[in-house]
């Protein structure tokens, strides 16, 4: 009797290993795959990171470039305003119309034969 009950003991402590070996295999599997999830995890947040920094420098470029195009619009805006202020240059109101200019050149046409 002694020895049904060492075997059924042996049994049990044979099952309760493999069930133990069986949860740390387990256990072990998971922990690898949550380590290559961290690896990965952590390279697409460095690579955010890096595109962040990069649309960063590719909007102050932008900007940049407007205000420079805005500044030489202002400057030319100025500067056509300033030579019509100084009467360097022909104005809309000062150039004939179309009508006149047609007329003095119908004037000034030499009379056909």
């Amino acid at each position: 009797m002694l020895n049904a009950i060492e075997n059924a003991i042996d049994i049990v402590r044979k099952a309760a290993r493999e069930q133990s070996d069986r949860i740390v295999s387990e256990l072990n599997s998971d922990f690898d795959n949550r380590n290559v999830s961290l690896a990965m995890f952590n390279d697409l947040l460095k690579q955010a990171r890096s595109l962040r920094e990069q649309a960063d420098s590719i909007e102050r470029e932008a900007c940049e470039a407007l205000n420079s195009a805005l500044t030489a619009s202002g400057g030319v805006a100025l500067s056509i305003v300033n030579q019509m202020i100084q009467g360097q240059m022909v104005t809309s109101h000062e150039v004939p119309s179309n009508r006149r200019l047609a007329a003095k050149t119908e004037e000034t046409k030499p009379d056909e034969p």
